[in-house]
């Protein structure tokens, strides 16, 4: 089964707005796809939840078990300094301790610009779900 990380971003977009993250997420509850995360990244996406998005306490709480349910939760014990902002760097941590064999994410100014890191490819949303449909990784 595809592991892959999903950002903050592309999180964050798959439960309040929708779009093609939401669907990226259905197939990760649905068992189609195998997520991985790390407490670092879940704390962040609940920080989001509740500072930006004032999501109640009770429905971040439930949204976080489920994610726990549905994802291999890592420790990465290689702490990496690759991208400008530090929180990306924790999703790379994230990727690498997890074998994951790609990473979604939502911020092109960022990480998308790597295009790859240690092979994983970085795609959006978009490009992820077009490759996934189709069966291409390369």
């Amino acid at each position: 089964m595809l592991r892959i990380v999903l950002d903050t971003n592309v999180l964050v977009s798959a439960l309040h707005f929708g779009g093609e993250p939401d669907e990226i997420l259905t197939l990760v509850l649905q068992g189609d796809l195998f997520m991985v995360a790390s407490k670092v990244l879940l704390n962040e996406l609940s920080g989001v939840l509740e500072k930006k998005l004032s999501w109640p306490p009770d429905k971040i709480s439930q949204t976080l078990a489920l994610l726990k349910r549905r994802a291999e939760l890592v420790n990465p014990k290689k702490k990496l300094s690759v991208a400008k902002h530090e929180a990306d760097n924790r999703v790379l941590e994230c990727a690498a301790e997890g074998q994951a064999l790609c990473i979604v994410f939502g911020d092109k100014r960022h990480l998308q610009a790597l295009k790859n890191f240690q092979g994983i490819p970085i795609l959006s949303p978009g490009d992820f779900l077009k490759k996934y449909r189709t069966g291409h990784w390369s």
